[in-house]
């Protein structure tokens, strides 16, 4: 990888992509079929100049990235000339949702313009000559690629028919929504060999400079898919860069969900649990390199709910193995847990100190705090981001990815494993008794004992919910209870943090006003949490009572 310091730019790409029968023509069919219904009145379409694009896709010698949805490529010939990564835009692999598929399109230029030479030639020729992948895409999908190395696997050379489909306007004019081209396509795997040549119509919605939808795309991409299905049209079966690669990008993923029933092995149901919060703790990796703020949280829980459902399922497991695993989350939870709390914390205590300005006006002094707030959390982000690219981490990226395929059962409970899964039931059981004895302990002035009923409230809550993956229905109402449960607790550790914030904070600002903003919001946290703990001990006994019966 090339070793750059640019932060890629982030598109939203939302677009349909099909095959017709007979796609000459395109545009007159097409505006002749929307005349049928008026449509016409409102879309029309606007010849572009046509385009030949090359662009030649990387990934690993065994598609890591393709069977994960993604899209590594360096295309040339058009306005987006560059590296461009593509990832799904949810946390599944991406999905038509009404014939529109959603992705994540980040673009980092060139290093240098590619000369007209090094697209000459075979293939292979164009193949040999691809640079490194910039490192600000590279990384962004390290926990899917591990220690595989990108390769150029494939090139595809397009010729490109384009048409800008605009809307009429109430006053009379029109605008653009979308792009609408025609692809005529011929691709060629990692060897040089033609794989494919076919033909293929795309439309994409334009956005603003933010990302959203222009007014009036949804509506037109809409009404293009439908005008496609009448022309005879098929949705295309992969982008075209897996089709380049072939069939060894056809393949799931590395980490696939097994669906399960009340009636599968606890095996299977341990497997598809672990499989669930590998899979996304991985996705939320992705999230967390390329600069989204909400991936940290999504990290931080498929961390803790992974090391549930190891601690909850050991007696099944085996001991060294799954020891080892927890202790190594264990770690990498730790090393992001500034950055989950430095986002908490800048959160409310930044809502805190905007409703004290309402009646303190001190705006420098509030500028002082909310710097150091966001320096904080930038600092807590750094170390989390050191510790995703170090080798340690990497190993044990490894080692869950074989969890999630194959948990290391112990010898002596490998036959409990082998029957259905209300073996597990009373390991959960067991989790759900513990939090009530954690219920019953608690008093209104033990910060240890509040620490240990939010923790075992996660745990009790992250057990349940492996049963209601199974099926189980009994358990759906448990694991709502528990959600609600875990959310008071949380409230509560929020507050705990908070102070201990706001003690940091008093020996980093400078100001006096500063000084005194801070002891205002001490006073602001410190009620709030008394409300919220005199809240939780109000419901405790109800809690207690719920959580005596029976799963199943």
């Amino acid at each position: 990888m090339t070793d750059t310091p640019l932060h890629p730019a982030v598109h939203l790409e939302r677009e349909v992509k099909v095959q017709l029968p007979n796609d000459a023509d395109l545009a007159p069919r097409l505006h002749a079929l929307l005349e049928s219904d008026g449509s016409a009145r409102e879309l029309r379409f606007r010849a572009g100049s046509d385009l030949d694009l090359t662009a030649v896709y990387v990934d690993t010698r065994d598609a890591r990235l393709a069977r994960w949805g993604v899209t590594l490529r360096r295309r040339t010939g058009g306005p987006d000339t560059g590296w461009q990564l593509k990832l799904p835009a949810s946390l599944e692999p991406s999905a038509a949702r009404s014939g529109v598929s959603e992705r994540l399109e980040l673009h980092a230029p060139l290093e240098a313009p590619v000369p007209e030479s090094d697209l000459e030639g075979t293939a292979a020729d164009v193949l040999a000559r691809v640079g490194g992948v910039p490192l600000a895409l590279g990384e962004i999908t390290a926990a899917l690629l591990r220690d595989a190395d990108l390769v150029p696997m494939g090139l595809v050379r397009t010729h490109r028919r384009r048409w800008e489909v605009t809307r009429s306007l109430p006053d009379g004019g029109a605008e653009a929504v979308a792009e609408l081209v025609q692809d005529s396509v011929t691709a060629w795997d990692s060897r040089g060999v033609l794989t494919e040549a076919f033909r293929e119509v795309e439309v994409e919605a334009l956005t603003d400079d933010d990302g959203v939808p222009l007014p009036g795309s949804r509506k037109a991409l809409k009404r293009l898919t439908r005008a496609f299905a009448e022309l005879g049209a098929t949705p295309s079966a992969s982008g075209k860069g897996a089709r380049a690669l072939g069939e060894v990008a056809t393949g799931p993923a590395d980490v696939v969900v097994h669906e399960v029933t009340p009636d599968s092995p606890a095996r299977e149901v341990l497997a598809a649990a672990i499989a669930t919060h590998v899979r996304a703790l991985l996705l939320a990796d992705v999230g967390v390199r390329r600069g989204e703020r909400e991936a940290v949280h999504r990290f931080r829980v498929s961390e803790r709910r992974l090391r549930s459902v190891l601690r909850t399922w050991a007696p099944l497991l085996e001991a060294q193995w799954c020891e080892h695993l927890v202790a190594e989350l264990v770690w990498i939870g730790g090393e992001f847990g500034p950055a989950r709390d430095g986002q908490v914390q800048r959160d409310l205590l930044g809502a805190d100190l905007e409703r004290l300005e309402e009646t303190v006006a001190w705006p420098q002094a509030a500028g002082e705090i909310r710097d150091a707030l966001a320096a904080r959390e930038s600092r807590g982000l750094e170390r989390g981001l050191r510790a995703m690219r170090s080798a340690r981490y990497t190993a044990l990226l490894h080692a869950l990815v074989a969890a999630a395929a194959a948990p290391a059962l112990d010898d002596d409970t490998a036959q409990a494993a082998q029957s259905d899964g209300g073996v597990l039931v009373p390991l959960v059981e067991d989790r759900v008794s513990q939090l009530r004895s954690a219920l019953r302990d608690l008093d209104a002035d033990s910060g240890e004992g509040w620490h240990r009923a939010r923790i075992r409230a996660k745990g009790a809550r992250y057990a349940v919910d492996v049963l209601v993956q199974a099926g189980v229905s009994r358990a759906r109402k448990p694991a709502r209870r528990l959600a609600r449960i875990t959310d008071a607790l949380g409230d509560v550790q929020d507050d705990a943090v908070g102070l201990e914030a706001l003690r940091e904070l008093a020996g980093e600002v400078t100001s006096t006003q500063a000084g005194f903003l801070l002891g205002l919001l001490d006073a602001v946290v410190r009620t709030r949490a008394k409300r919220h703990r005199a809240r939780v001990l109000a419901r405790c006994g109800a809690w207690r009572r719920e959580l005596r019966r029976r799963l199943l």
